[in-house]
């Protein structure tokens, strides 16, 4: 019989995948452009190719967050986007 627990923890990433998604979380306060990714992946020692499908494939678990601010987009961990949310609401409010 399998545990609730271990099914709902268990994430199963791919090793690259696995990389990003902890050093988002390492960055909580930094939302990164999709052209910082070649960067990312270079210090990861990643694929840029497949970094950037990683980019897409956790934002799509809903494991990471995405944001489009004009034409540039930007991902982070789910407390970078909450974060800027929050800042980019403050800023409408004050206009």
């Amino acid at each position: 019989m399998t545990k609730i627990f271990t099914l709902v923890g268990e994430t199963n990433l791919p090793p690259s995948q696995e990389k990003i998604l902890e050093f988002l979380k390492l960055h909580p306060y930094d939302v990164f452009a999709i052209k910082e990714v070649n960067e990312i992946a270079q210090t990861l020692g990643v694929n840029k190719n497949n970094a950037i499908w990683c980019f897409w494939a956790l934002e799509k678990k809903h494991l990471i967050g995405k944001r489009r601010l004009g034409r540039n987009v930007y991902y982070g961990s789910l407390e970078a986007i909450n974060q800027l949310d929050r800042e980019l609401r403050k800023r409408e409010e004050r206009q």
